[in-house]
């Protein structure tokens, strides 16, 4: 029978009314073979394969139909979408949005994707993902952008707009999309997104290409504005704007500038600045948000461009360049406090930029003098340390704005206490504390400048005048301009300032009186300004009693003293009060002007009636010697004085120097006659160093002896006058040996022992008759003396010398108990007596080597050289004194006394061995034989010559010997010097750490280094050091000569302590040395003792080094017998292989180099070969 289609499709639907739905598929594929063109078979094979749940077939079906009848796309479609919302088959379902991608049906696609089950969107972006990759790596550009699309779709779909974008940005690049359809998309990015840059960006490229400019600028403002935006690529897109666009250079600038290149960009906005003055377009207007600027705009333009900058200095406030463009755009709109606030923004995070800030602020612009400007340019200039900078912009600032004193003087003081030192600074501090009314504070700086006196005179006038005028007239500020006013020379300048407290103030008289006073006394010169100021003022106003006393001192102090005195007898009788104080006044006059009889005069009246009499005798004594023609008023006057208080010696002393001052004699003797019958014999025995002094005036010389005698028997003599006194007469009678003694006594009870005792020498020497005499006075003298060790001195010496040896020995003894810086005048007087300290001493006696009276004086003596350190002089003196081997306790302690300040002094420590040797005891005697060579640093060659003399003594002592190989060291004689280390050390193996030392210490040379490493090896040995030993060794080169003698060390340091490091440097010395065989033995010989774990792992050690160096055999051997032995063999069996590919790798390098060099053997190269093919490297066995 014939079939036809219609016939087909009938059997197909009575198939399926029966329910065969599977016979029903097999009738509709097999139509569809026959007719693939007719759109029902096909409808009839999809719906029954999606029926039957063949979704692979049903989509390959709608594949091939699209191609085979297009005029039924649109058919076709719906079935699709039929199917696929009846299935919800993700085959179809990926058909039908590749299909609909195409044909750019994106509300379609957008409207099944929401249909669609969330895994099919996950898989769907999944294969996208990849195919999108996979083509644009084919360079597919078409299928890649349809690719991308569909990728930014279902990222939307999915809620992940951000991963949207990128594949929609790409989409955009390949111009095979309309840009509306990408635009469209990205809109509703935005509209989750509005933030992100890119999407802002990308919007402002869709404008570009479809040549919306004003949109594009738009776009791209706004991009710039947000985070991280692609600076790059807008740049890029910006330079395909037309430039023509309202906004074009202003926006290229603010992109120039964002992407870091701020002078260039900085530039163009300027530009556009200057050249644009007409508005921006509307969608510019749309541009600006929230207004910065306010009603100050004059057009949509300012406001525009307002926010632009603003926005810049916000993302870039360390920016020079953006904050003076937007400070110049503020300036020009007369916003000169946001141009301020612009440039402390600057300021703040960008201190470099200070000079340039400086540098704008300073302009000459009127538009500039405002108090934030000058504020902010003090700040500057405070910085940069120009205090005269900020002195000047400050004062204007607080001049125009008040309100901006408080803050500046903050910042004033905050630099001060930074350590700024300027005077300025408290210039600066003065003056806006004064405008601030502050006026303690104010004139708290003002005191500061005065005393440091640092700022120039008119200066600190000035600003006294300012502190005045702002804070109005204090007792501070007038005492101030009376100062700078006294300063100048121009006193009456404070006049009337002066005048207006004193009327005002009257309570402040006797402050200001007072400070003026003050301010006089600083400066002597000042006191005529005082006396000219209140010469004025008196004028003008009746003084009162303060201002009097003031005006009375300065005539005082400027000569008028007569005048002033007048005056102040005025005052007293007013207040009597004043006659202390007045007395302290006359007194400092005195010593300015000691000449003026009126003052003593009034002085002795004021000292009268305060019952001060030796005061007032010493002015009435006075006025007579400058006015000698008062004498016949003056001597009653002097009398009744003496009446009034009769004991006084010293009110008859002042009239006695008066009368010698005058070279009245007579006059003076009168006196002292008086005074000697008036007084106690305590007191006149006193006045008797007048009476010598009135004797000298006449050349009696004897007199005035006796006279200095009777006044030292009185403790209220005057013995610095004394002393004066006695120097004189001996300068007259220089031989006179009892005015040495007075002078001696006086001295040494003025506390001048050194002296005196010079004086007792000179007149014991010019009389041998007064050495009793002088003893007696010293011994009479000595208990009460500050420093007895030189008393005891003289006395030690005058006693030896009055042949009292044993008294004169135990002052002598005595006195060397003094301090350090008497020792040396101590051995002085010591010579003296050893050499000729007496008519039967000769020179040779402090040389002489026989017994005699004087041994304990050269006793003493040695001593004596001991404490000041000459100790080779001492034991010189002492070796003398040694008589024929017998050793006195003195002479051995007075060693021991060198040694112990000196342990390795050379001559002592050889006596000191000497004596003991000498007396048998050998043992003793060994310390100080070692101690004598000890130190090096003395003359080694001596300390050689002296060791040589106990040699043979000492040689099997280890301690000697050690000491004398480190001197043969020194020597620089090595040889020998490492043979006694060597013989010390076997004779006491506990001396090895001083041997340690001792090499440690020394210098060797380069050819004895090995054998200083070998006794420090054996040194460390005897001590137990073995590890330390070891260590020692290591560092050793070895060769043919020695590699026996290391490896003996070797086998003794294992021997007493032994690990894997030890025993495979060994074993690696014997294989390099004495071949593997002795090696081998070795490592067998000594595993004893190593746990089971270290004895295997030594052993895989020397196998690879036996492999390393060239044995193989042997190494196979031990490896042998460690699988034999182990259950675990893949450990050994990596070792093997390891060991192998060193070994044949350093075969085949050491072949290949003796290639290069023509030298490699056959059999060598033979063996080389066959491990190159061994370890697959034909082309170096084909090269060897």
């Amino acid at each position: 029978m014939f079939l036809t289609q219609e016939k087909a499709l009938k059997k197909i639907r009575q198939d399926k009314e029966k329910g065969d739905i599977v016979k029903a598929r097999k009738r509709a594929l097999d139509a569809l073979k026959r007719w693939p063109d007719d759109f029902e078979i096909v409808r009839e094979a999809v719906v029954s394969c999606i029926e039957t749940g063949d979704n692979s077939q049903a989509a390959s079906i709608l594949k091939s139909a699209l191609r085979k009848i297009p005029s039924k796309r649109k058919g076709i479609v719906e079935l699709a979408k039929d199917a696929y919302y009846n299935s919800a088959n993700p085959i179809i379902g990926s058909f039908l949005v590749e299909l609909m991608v195409r044909t750019r049906n994106i509300d379609e696609i957008s409207e099944l994707l929401r249909r669609s089950h969330e895994s099919f969107i996950k898989e769907l972006i999944k294969r996208s993902e990849t195919r999108s990759e996979g083509l644009r790596k084919e360079a597919q550009t078409t299928a890649a952008a349809e690719s991308d699309l569909l990728l930014g779709l279902l990222y939307l779909e999915d809620n992940q707009h951000a991963r949207a974008v990128e594949p929609l940005g790409r989409v955009l690049s390949s111009s095979t999309v309309e840009p509306e359809i990408v635009g469209n998309l990205l809109i509703k990015i935005e509209q989750q997104l509005p933030q992100d840059s890119r999407t802002k960006y990308l919007l402002g490229v869709v404008s570009l290409k479809l040549s919306h400019y004003d949109k594009a600028a738009r776009r791209f403002f706004q991009c710039l504005e947000l985070r991280d935006p692609p600076m790059d690529e807008l740049l890029d897109s910006i330079d395909h704007i037309d430039e023509n666009t309202d906004g074009y250079k202003l926006l290229k600038g603010e992109a120039i500038f964002r992407a870091g290149r701020f002078e260039e960009g900085a530039k163009l906005i300027r530009e556009y600045t200057e050249e644009s003055a007409s508005a921006p377009s509307a969608s510019f207007e749309e541009a600006v948000g929230p207004d910065p600027f306010g009603e100050q705009a004059e057009n949509n333009h300012d406001k525009f461009l307002a926010q632009r900058l603003s926005l810049l200095v916000d993302a870039f406030p360390q920016s020079s360049e953006g904050a003076f463009l937007y400070a110049d755009f503020l300036k020009k709109h007369g916003m000169m406090k946001e141009a301020v606030g612009v440039l402390s923004n600057l300021y703040e995070n960008n201190e470099s930029s200070i000079d340039e800030l400086i540098s704008w602020l300073d302009q000459d612009d009127e538009v500039l003098l405002t108090a934030p400007s000058k504020k902010l340019l003090a700040v500057l200039h405070l910085k940069k340390n120009d205090v005269e900078g900020a002195l000047k912009a400050a004062r204007i600032a607080s001049d125009i704005d008040h309100s901006t004193i408080p803050e500046l003087i903050s910042m004033t003081r905050a630099k001060i206490e930074e350590g700024n030192d300027s005077p300025l600074l408290d210039v600066l501090l003065a003056e806006l504390l004064s405008k601030a009314k502050d006026r303690e504070g104010a004139e708290e700086i003002l005191e500061k400048l005065k005393r440091e006196n640092r700022i120039d005179k008119e200066e600190l006038y000035r600003l006294t005048r300012e502190v005045i005028k702002n804070c109005g007239t204090s007792a501070n500020g007038v005492i101030s301009a009376i100062e700078l006013g006294f300063y100048n020379g121009e006193p009456t300048e404070a006049l009337p300032y002066l005048i207006a407290i004193y009327r005002e103030s009257p309570e402040e008289h006797e402050n200001i009186a007072q400070r003026i006073r003050e301010t006089a006394q600083s400066n002597d010169s000042y006191w005529k300004h005082v006396g000219k100021l209140l010469d004025e003022m008196s004028k003008e106003e009746t003084l009162s009693f303060p201002f009097k006393f003031l005006h009375a001192l300065a005539h005082l102090n400027t000569g008028e003293v007569e005048r002033a005195i007048f005056e102040f007898d005025q005052l007293v009788m007013v207040n009597s009060d004043i006659g202390y104080e007045l007395m302290e006044i006359y007194k400092n006059a005195v010593e300015r002007s000691d000449d003026n009889p009126t003052l003593h005069l009034a002085l002795y009246h004021l000292d009268l009636d305060s019952e001060l009499y030796v005061d007032a005798a010493h002015h009435l004594c006075r006025t007579l010697e400058l006015d000698p023609a008062q004498i016949r008023d003056i001597v009653p006057m002097f009398e009744k004085l003496v009446e009034m208080d009769k004991g006084n010696h010293l009110i008859w002393e002042e009239m006695l120097k008066s009368a010698l001052r005058l070279n009245h004699t007579r006059l003076a003797q009168e006196v002292l006659k008086k005074a000697i019958a008036s007084l106690p014999k305590e007191d006149s025995a006193a006045l008797h160093i007048y009476g010598a002094e009135i004797s000298l005036a006449s050349g009696n010389i004897e007199d005035a002896l006796k006279c200095f005698a009777v006044a030292l028997t009185s403790q209220k003599t005057n013995l610095m006058s004394v002393g004066d006194k006695l120097y004189r007469l001996i300068e007259q009678s220089p031989n006179n040996p009892q005015a040495y003694f007075l002078l001696g006594e006086t001295l040494l009870r003025l506390g001048e022992e050194e002296k005196s005792v010079d004086a007792f020498r000179r007149c014991t020497t010019l009389s041998a008759s007064y050495m009793k005499t002088v003893a007696e006075k010293l011994e009479q003298l000595l208990p009460l003396s500050a420093k007895p060790y030189i008393i005891s001195g003289a006395l030690g010496e005058i006693y030896w010398k009055m042949r009292d040896r044993e008294r004169g020995y135990r002052y002598l003894r005595d006195a060397q108990k003094g301090p350090n810086d008497y020792i040396h005048s101590l051995s002085e007087i010591l010579a003296g007596l050893l050499g000729d300290g007496d008519e039967d001493s000769t020179e040779s006696d402090v040389k002489s080597t026989e017994r005699n009276d004087k041994d304990p004086l050269h006793l003493l003596y040695a001593r004596n050289v001991i404490l000041e350190e000459r100790f080779e002089e001492a034991v010189e003196i002492l070796e003398r004194l040694w008589p024929n081997g017998e050793a006195p306790e003195a002479i051995i302690a007075s060693l021991r006394e060198i040694s112990s300040k000196s342990p390795y002094q050379p001559e002592a420590n050889r006596l000191l061995a000497r004596i003991f040797i000498d007396s048998n005891n050998v043992e003793n005697a060994l310390e100080y034989a070692v101690n004598m060579i000890s130190d090096t640093s003395n003359d080694i060659e001596k300390l050689d010559i002296m060791a040589g003399e106990f040699f043979e003594l000492y040689r099997n002592e280890s301690a000697f010997l050690i000491r004398y190989a480190a001197l043969k060291g020194a020597l620089h004689d090595e040889t020998e010097a490492l043979r006694y280390f060597y013989e010390a050390l076997s004779l006491n193996n506990d001396a090895w750490e001083e041997i340690l030392k001792e090499i440690s210490s020394a210098s060797w040379s380069k050819e004895s280094s090995y054998a200083v490493k070998i006794l420090r090896v054996d040194s460390l040995l005897a001590g137990g050091r073995a590890a330390e030993a070891f260590d020692e060794i290591k560092g050793i080169q070895t060769s043919n000569e020695n590699a026996e003698e290391v490896a003996e060390k070797l086998t003794r340091i294992i021997e007493l302590e032994k690990n894997r490091e030890m025993i495979t440097h060994t074993a690696k010395l014997l294989v390099e040395n004495f071949g593997p065989a002795r090696a081998v033995d070795f490592v067998n010989t000594h595993m004893e003792g190593l746990s089971d774990g270290e004895s295997k792992e030594t052993k895989i050690e020397f196998a690879e080094m036996l492999f390393g160096c060239g044995f193989p055999k042997e190494a196979r051997d031990i490896f042998d017998k460690l699988l034999a032995a182990e259950t675990d063999k893949n450990s050994i069996l990596k070792h093997i292989e390891r060991a192998y590919e060193d070994w044949a790798e350093a075969r085949i390098s050491e072949a290949l180099e003796r290639l290069q060099e023509g030298s490699v053997g056959e059999e060598e190269a033979e063996k080389a070969v066959e491990i190159c093919i061994d370890r697959n490297r034909y082309d170096d066995a084909i090269s060897i």
